[in-house]
């Protein structure tokens, strides 16, 4: 019922579950993820969709109010549904230039928040 409401553009493939490499191939052919979880901490799928360069749309109620910001993906109140579809809508909607901008910078949100260096720093404070 949901393919019915979208675009024909718009393809949404139910794949199940994946092992890591067919995880990967599809994030990196994807144009967002959509992550709607409202109780997970995690989940680990907006850092592998960030790493891959692939803007976020999420909830913000979990990892990617780290990850995420309006230069890569959107954050959007948990439980809001219309604000969820105008993010996606919105994302979808931008021009290539500006999904190449998008994807360095969920690069870079990556590497700033997944920096070795800089987490081993503070486990070293915390430790100390």
């Amino acid at each position: 019922k949901l393919t019915l409401l979208l675009p024909e553009k718009i393809k949404i493939v139910y794949a199940g579950l994946l092992d890591t490499e067919t995880l990967t191939g599809v994030i990196l052919g994807s144009d967002l993820y959509c992550s709607t979880t409202v109780e997970d901490a995690g989940p680990r799928t907006i850092g592998e969709a960030v790493a891959c360069g692939t803007p976020v749309v999420s909830f913000d109620r979990c990892i990617a109010t780290d990850l995420i910001s309006d230069k890569n993906g959107k954050i959007v109140k948990t439980y809001d549904a219309i604000a969820y579809a105008h993010a996606i809508k919105d994302i979808l909607s931008i021009d290539q230039s500006e999904r190449d901008k998008m994807s360095e910078e969920c690069i870079k949100s990556f590497d700033y928040f997944y920096d070795d260096e800089k987490i081993a720093k503070k486990w070293k404070e915390v430790l100390a």
